[in-house]
């Protein structure tokens, strides 16, 4: 495939990844302060 096709597909992998770890980062941080709190 060229290049130019592969690029949406590469920046829409890209933001999922981000999203994906943002959404586990987010996740790990809720779950320490609940933690903490008790």
């Amino acid at each position: 495939m060229p290049i130019p096709l592969l690029a949406p597909v590469a920046v829409g992998a890209a933001e999922y990844v981000a999203s994906a770890c943002a959404g586990v980062f987010i996740a790990v941080g809720i779950m320490e302060i609940g933690c903490l709190s008790h």
